[in-house]
């Protein structure tokens, strides 16, 4: 079988929408996010072709100058299991390597067995387990939960730093669904853009908190304190008429029992990396 591997153009995307919509129960964000990805300079997108005419892409982008990310790698229905997707991989972390990239990761939902073991014989290793999980705002008396300051970082990078869910992470932070090296200047920034929290239970590093959806990027607690801790970042959302909770966190057995007790259903994303 021949095929081509190219940048894709905005004329592709008529042709891979059909192909992109259904991929999961809920659908797919490849068509909404493709037109976005296509006029961003530091990513890339690039498709496999046959006869020019696009069947498989995947999404690569440089989280920071030397860390890649690699994302919404899909297949044609009628044209898998022949390479396609294997020769995508490859030819995204050829191009990160080219931007300065020393490592590149992905990540897989926990169950899929077929994506698992095709990353494992391309080279990757995994490296950290997430649960993830959508809670309700639930309004308390006091939720314990302020406003942190630029005087909190230090100890709450220090709590983290030191912690379970830091050596279960593998050092990293949860953006959305991509995950690089977290810095103590992500806190900084979160203290200047008012998404960092602090409570007596822990701390809590938000995005997009001025919307109905508030996702958790980083926290740090310990296991003792973890329910009482979300129970507070619950009733935060409240306070600032959130519809809905989105938290993501190195998978631990404290930290999945948390999310139970607080009404979520935790699922399990695996984290895989390359160096390069």
């Amino acid at each position: 079988m021949v095929f081509d591997i190219r940048p894709a153009r905005t004329e592709d995307i008529e042709q891979i929408v059909p192909w992109t919509s259904d991929t999961f129960d809920w659908g797919d964000y490849v068509p909404e996010r493709l037109p976005v990805w296509l006029d961003d300079h530091n990513a890339t997108v690039l498709v496999t072709t046959m006869e020019d005419q696009p069947v498989g892409l995947v999404h690569g982008l440089m989280l920071t100058s030397t860390e890649a990310w690699l994302e919404a790698a899909r297949v044609h229905p009628d044209h898998r299991r022949i390479g396609l997707g294997n020769a995508l991989n490859t030819a995204g972390v050829e191009w990160a390597a080219k931007q300065g990239a020393r490592v590149v990761r992905l990540a897989v939902v926990d169950g899929n067995q077929p994506a698992i073991t095709q990353v494992l014989a391309l080279g990757y290793r995994q490296t950290s387990v997430w649960a993830y999980c959508e809670l309700a705002p639930a309004p308390t008396p006091d939720t314990g939960v302020r406003p942190g300051t630029t005087a909190d970082v230090d100890a709450a990078w220090m709590s983290w730093s030191t912690s379970d869910l830091h050596r279960a992470a593998r050092g990293l932070i949860a953006l959305g669904w991509q995950w690089r090296t977290a810095r103590p200047q992500d806190l900084v920034e979160g203290v200047d853009e008012g998404r960092f929290f602090q409570s007596p239970q822990g701390w809590l590093l938000a995005d997009q908190v001025d919307t109905k959806v508030m996702h958790s990027l980083w926290l740090s607690t310990a296991p003792e304190d973890a329910p009482e801790f979300l129970k507070g970042v619950l009733g935060l959302a409240a306070d600032l008429s959130t519809d809905s909770v989105k938290v993501k966190t190195p998978s631990l057995p404290w930290m999945t029992e948390a999310m139970r007790r607080a009404g979520g259903e935790p699922s399990e994303i695996l984290i895989f990396s390359k160096s390069i």
